[in-house]
């Protein structure tokens, strides 16, 4: 079963979005500037489209993907420990956080809509708990 947690609209000044755990000292490195996404356990960044062309949607939800929504570029463990979300402009780092149903890992897929940079960005957030969805 699948439930949205939260959505909101962003002006992504530098053409990124952060999802990351409220309390994390990670930071994922860029290998080329090019990626489409960049990960480690406790932060992601997902390139968007900039503020110049439009806000970008960025979506919370419990549970998996439906097929077609959006082209999935990634499929990870993340680490909240804190039980909370951060989604933000990495200019305004903690602009909007949201509270999980549990601290602890979570499986993390990211599914983004747009070409050629995308305006809609869909975190989906699973426990890995026996293959239950949350």
């Amino acid at each position: 079963m699948r439930r949205l947690l939260w959505a909101d609209h962003f002006s992504a000044q530098y053409g990124l979005i952060s999802i990351r755990d409220f309390g994390t000292t990670d930071n994922p490195v860029a290998a080329t500037g090019e990626e489409e996404v960049i990960s480690s356990p406790g932060k992601t960044y997902v390139a968007t489209r900039s503020d110049t062309d439009g806000d970008v949607r960025v979506e919370l939800w419990l549970g998996d993907p439906e097929p077609g929504h959006g082209r999935e570029v990634l499929d990870a463990e993340m680490e909240f420990v804190s039980g909370i979300v951060s989604v933000a402009d990495p200019v305004d780092p903690d602009s909007e956080t949201v509270r999980l149903p549990r601290a602890g890992r979570w499986r993390t897929r990211v599914r983004v809509q747009g070409v050629p940079r995308p305006h809609t960005v869909s975190v989906f957030l699973r426990e890995e708990d026996g293959g239950h969805s949350a």
